[in-house]
C-alpha cells in the first residue's frame, strides 16, 4: 500500500525541512504528534482557499459526455453546484515552565524539547480519536449512508464500528490553513511563540492560589477536514463485541465508499484481529476478503487501517440501514 505524496506527514516533514531557523525543532513536533496517530499521518491534505475557512463547489447535478451520431450535435457538459464552506480548527495550547525547572534543564529551548514530545503525541492522539467520531463516522450517519451489521441492535454501549473514506482532491481532503504559521510551503506547520518576550512572569496556580514564577510558550496550527461528498463516505456499525462482519456487510462497506484506489477502511485493531482471525482460518468470503502473512485485512482490495486512537466501543447507531 502506497502512502499518500500528499498526507499530513510527509507534507509536514518538508515542511520542516525548509525550516531550519525554527526556535523549536518542527520535524519533532511533527514525529511526536503522528507517532501514535497513523490515521492522522496518513490521510491527504491540500491548501485551504482562506486562511479559516475553504470554499468549494458541492455538486448537486451533472451531465457528462455522452454517446452521439457521427454528425450529430454535442451535448452540454456541465454540473450545478451550491457554494459551501469547510472551517478550519485552531489546534494549540500553552505550555508553562517554572523557573527553577527551567534553570535545571539549561534553558527554555532544552526544557520545551522535554517537555513537548509526551504533549504532542496526547494531541495527535486526541485529534485522531475526533476525527474517526465526528468527522468519519459522523458524515456518514449524517449522509444516511451508515450499514448496521446488526437487525435488531440493543441500546448496548459496546458496538463496534468502522469507517471507509475514498479521499478525493477539492472534496474529500485534509486541510492545511494558508496562514504563514500554518502553511508547509511556508516551512512549518506548527507555529511556537513566546509569551511575555521570552521573560519570565508570575502566573497564579488555579488550585494551590499561590503565584509561581515561569516562562510561557504557546504552540498553534489550523487544520480542517472537508468530507463532502456522501458517495464517498461510509460506516458499518452495531457490530456486537465478539462479532464478525459477515462477507456482504464488508463489501457494501466499500461499495457505499465508492471505492478505489484512494480508498482506506478505518478501525480499533481488535475488530481487525477478529476480522483477520475469522476469515484467515473460514473457508469465507470467497476471496473478498484477503489476510495477509502478517495481519493485514484487505476488502475488495481496500486495506484496512487500524489505530487504537479509535475507541473499541462506539455504542448503538439508530441511523443505520441492516445488511445481512
Amino acid at each position: 500500500m502506497e502512502p499518500f505524496k500528499n498526507s499530513f506527514y510527509n507534507i509536514a516533514v518538508q515542511a520542516a525541512d525548509l525550516n531550519k531557523a525554527s526556535t523549536v525543532n518542527q520535524r519533532m513536533l511533527i514525529d511526536n504528534v503522528t507517532a501514535e496517530s497513523p490515521i492522522l499521518a496518513a490521510i491527504p491534505f491540500e491548501k485551504a482557499s482562506h486562511d479559516y475557512h475553504n470554499l468549494f463547489e458541492r455538486v448537486t447535478a451533472a451531465q457528462g459526455v455522452d454517446v452521439v451520431d457521427l454528425d450529430g450535435p454535442l451535448p452540454i457538459i456541465d454540473s450545478e453546484t451550491q457554494l459551501d464552506q469547510s472551517n478550519l480548527t485552531p489546534l494549540g495550547g500553552k505550555i508553562l515552565m517554572p523557573e527553577d525547572k527551567v534553570i535545571k534543564y539549561g534553558g527554555v529551548e532544552k526544557y520545551l524539547a522535554k517537555r513537548l514530545p509526551p504533549a504532542m503525541r496526547q494531541s495527535g492522539m486526541k485529534i485522531e480519536k475526533s476525527l474517526f467520531l465526528n468527522n468519519f463516522l459522523g458524515k456518514a450517519v449524517e449522509f444516511s449512508n451508515a450499514v448496521s451489521a446488526s437487525e435488531t441492535p440493543a441500546d448496548m454501549p459496546n458496538y463496534a464500528a468502522m469507517a471507509a473514506i475514498t479521499w478525493s482532491p477539492g472534496e474529500v481532503t485534509g486541510l492545511f490553513s494558508p496562514l504563514p504559521y500554518a502553511d508547509p510551503r511556508l516551512g512549518q506547520v506548527f507555529e511556537t511563540s513566546a509569551l511575555n518576550g521570552g521573560n519570565r512572569y508570575d502566573y497564579r496556580h488555579p488550585v494551590d492560589k499561590v503565584d509561581i514564577v515561569v516562562y510561557g510558550a504557546t504552540v498553534k496550527t489550523l487544520i480542517g477536514m472537508q468530507l463532502e461528498n456522501k458517495l464517498k463516505i461510509a460506516a458499518l456499525v452495531n457490530i456486537g463485541a465478539t462479532a464478525v462482519p459477515t462477507a456482504t456487510q464488508l463489501v457494501e462497506l466499500v461499495k457505499r465508499a465508492s471505492f478505489g484506489t484512494t480508498t482506506r477502511i478505518y478501525c480499533n485493531p481488535s475488530l481487525a484481529l477478529r476480522i483477520a482471525a475469522y476469515y484467515s482460518t473460514q473457508n469465507h468470503g470467497n476471496g473478498l476478503i484477503t489476510v495477509q502473512p502478517g495481519g493485514q485485512v484487505s476488502i475488495v482490495g481496500v486495506p484496512v487501517i487500524t489505530s487504537f486512537n479509535i475507541p473499541e466501543a462506539i455504542g448503538r447507531i439508530s441511523n443505520a440501514s441492516y445488511v445481512a
